[in-house]
This record gives C-alpha cells, structure tokens and sequence, in this order.
C-alpha cells in the first residue's frame, strides 16, 4: 500500500500522493528549480523550458509506466519521478528514479525519504528485476541520498558531447 500521510512536527500535514494533471504548474516550478541546480554542477546541461516540462507532464503523467508523486501541504513542495522501463515482452523490466526535487527550505526533513519509499511500493508493483537512479558526480549530497537508501555504484554513465 502506498504510504498516504507523513507528519513533520514543524510542518502543517504533508501527504504524499500521486500527481494530477492539475499539478502540472507546481511541478514545472520545481523542476525549473531543479534545473538551475543542475545547470550549477554542469553548465553544458541546458535549462528546461516552462513549455517543454508542460508539454512533457501532459503526455506523460497519464500513462501506466510513469509516475510522478508529490510531497502536499497545500503546496507542492517536493516530488518524485519514477518510470518502468524495458523490452516489450515484459521479461527484463527496470524501474528509473529519474528525479527527486524537494524545495530548498524542505531539505533534510525527510520528505525525500518519503517520497522514495512511496516511489518504490508503485515499482514493485511492475515485474522489476532492478531500480536504477543517475546521479550527476559532482551533487555530493545525492550521492550520499542514495548511498543511505542502498543503492550501489555498478559503472559509470560516459557522455559523447554532441554540437
């Protein structure tokens, strides 16, 4: 079962739950906020566009291999991507954390956490064999996130710049 509520004693009730498509603004923000993070830690990543991430949530939030959950307190302050990816015949599926973004002031409050182990109970409810999760070199403090949740370095992702 997917966890519903969280409470943060210095926080008004947070429930994690699944995006809507009326969440498309709140979650274009947070991933424009994510951007500029990113863009910090590797200038030859381009900003997303506002209309690019809406146009993105639009065709994918409905369907049945993408998730996007959402930390709610009235506001949108964190969320999660996840995705099922694989061969079309179902036998090697893998699951992708492809984003976890919690607004600046709602760091290192657990909300991250939350929003994981949420993402992951939606996972395991696809025939997975494994979850996987990038993470940019440089960003220190995810790498220790997900050192903290288990996960294991298995290789290193090369990149051929393309002009």
């Amino acid at each position: 079962e997917i966890p519903g509520r969280c409470f943060f004693r210095i926080f008004k009730k947070m429930i994690i739950r699944k995006a809507y498509l009326k969440d498309i603004p709140a979650l274009v923000s947070l991933f424009l906020e994510y951007d500029r993070v990113e863009h910090k830690l590797n200038p030859t990543v381009p900003m997303g566009s506002r209309k690019k991430y809406v146009a993105f949530f639009k065709k994918n939030l409905p369907k049945p291999r993408f998730a996007v959950f959402v930390a709610d307190d009235g506001k949108l302050r964190g969320l999660i991507h996840a995705e099922i990816f694989g061969f079309p015949d179902n036998k090697f599926l893998f699951g992708s954390v492809q984003n976890v973004i919690v607004s600046h002031a709602y760091r290192n409050k657990g909300i991250g956490t939350k929003l994981f182990k949420t993402a992951v109970v939606w996972l395991k409810k696809h025939p997975i064999r494994r979850i996987s999760v990038y993470v940019h070199g440089k960003n220190k403090k995810a790498l220790t996130f997900w050192k903290h949740k288990k996960f294991k370095i298995r290789g290193y992702q090369l990149e051929l710049p393309i002009k």
